[in-house]
This record gives structure tokens, C-alpha cells and sequence, in this order.
């Protein structure tokens, strides 16, 4: 229900979303926008309250120190393995945090490294219930590390094709309607996250069409 509620709050937010979307989309434009950053960035450098207080508890937080390593599968599937993934993605996302608020390149390497080492390690095409592999996760980093310049070009587009993505592409909104998960919603959640990520209109219009008609 929490995924319905921010997809028609989408829908209210975006220009034209009411008919269909164009790309490309603004980066960043998942969990947040440039303004957003921004203001999460002067709010913490003022050491204001209570911004400071949740900037404390995230460099406080294990998984969003420069020195964090991944554990890349060779292959992903099961709730141990995506498990492990999708806190990599998490550590990702938080270290791109650190690094937009401070400026510290450690940080964004740190992410970069995580994406890459991801990207390099998965071969082949997944299968299996792709609604459980943290898909979202990994694009709500990336489309913060994107704002890294030192995310190189052939690495940027290796991660675009990576076997999970490709993967999730291939099967499409006949996924995504069949393979629901728990909350009914998933497979959408998925393909609006991976559609906005990689300008793809045609999947970020059949994910919306499917919240709005079913």
C-alpha cells in the first residue's frame, strides 16, 4: 500500500505524468532531487537541528565508512545472497551521502567500488523470483553515483547491463504483473526504478499504468 500511495504521489508531483512521461527523466529523481541534496548539505554544515542529529546516526553507522567492502556473488538468488546485496547497495547510497555533503572523493569511491565490483561479478542472466533481488536499492546508489565524475564511462555502462537489470528488462511488465510479491506491488516498484534510472519512458509508463488501471 506504501508503494501505491508514493506512486499516485509521483503522479501528483510530475508534469504530464497524468498522460505519459518523456525522457530523459532528471538525475537524481529517485529517493532525491538536487535540491534536496543541497539542502540536506547546507542544513548540515549549519549544524542545525534536527538534521545534524541524523547526519550523526549515518557516520555513526558502520555501513556508511569509506572503508566498507562489498561481497559480490557470481550469481544471486536466495534471501541469503540478496540479503548481502542489498545492504552493499545501501552502503553505496550512504557513502554517496557522506560524500555529497562533504566532499570527501573516499566516500564516492567507496560507492563506485561496490557498483563495479557488482556489476563485474554477475554473468549470467538471472532467474527466479526477481521481485526478492534489491534491484531498487542498487538504482537509488546509482543514481546518486552518477553525480560522481569519477564513475568511469565504460563502468557506468557496464552497470547498465548488467544480467540483473537485463534480466528484469527482458521479461517486462509481464513480469512485473505476474511476479508481485508480497505486497502485490514489487514487480512495479522495480521496473519504475529501473526505468526512471536508465530513461527507459516505456517501462516507467507501464509501471504507472499498472498502479493507475491494474
Amino acid at each position: 500500500k506504501k508503494l501505491v500511495v508514493w506512486a499516485v504521489c509521483v503522479a501528483a508531483c510530475i508534469p504530464g505524468l497524468a498522460q505519459t512521461l518523456q525522457a530523459p527523466f532528471v538525475h537524481p529523481g529517485l529517493n532525491h532531487s538536487r535540491a534536496d541534496l543541497d539542502r540536506m548539505k547546507e542544513k548540515v554544515l549549519a549544524k542545525e537541528h534536527p538534521w545534524i542529529e541524523g547526519w550523526d546516526s549515518l557516520c555513526n553507522f558502520r555501513d556508511s565508512r569509506a572503508d566498507f567492502k562489498a561481497s559480490p556473488k557470481p550469481t544471486l538468488g536466495g534471501l541469503t545472497d540478496a540479503a548481502k546485496a542489498e545492504r552493499d547497495a545501501k552502503a553505496a547510497y550512504y557513502n554517496m551521502l557522506r560524500w555529497y555533503v562533504t566532499g570527501d572523493e573516499s566516500h564516492a569511491r567507496c560507492a563506485v567500488d561496490i557498483l563495479n565490483d557488482w556489476s563485474n561479478s554477475i554473468k549470467s542472466v538471472v532467474t527466479g523470483e526477481l521481485f526478492m533481488l534489491p534491484v531498487a536499492a542498487f538504482m537509488k546508489a546509482a543514481d546518486l553515483v552518477r553525480l560522481y565524475p569519477g564513475w568511469e564511462q565504460e563502468d557506468r555502462e557496464r552497470f547498465e547491463k548488467w544480467p540483473v537489470i537485463i534480466s528484469i528488462r527482458l521479461a517486462g511488465i509481464s513480469w512485473a504483473r505476474r511476479d508481485l510479491g508480497p505486497d502485490g506491488t514489487a514487480g512495479q516498484h522495480v521496473l519504475l526504478y529501473i526505468g526512471v534510472y536508465l530513461d527507459d519512458a516505456e517501462m516507467v509508463n507501464s509501471a504507472i499504468d499498472y498502479y493507475k488501471n491494474g
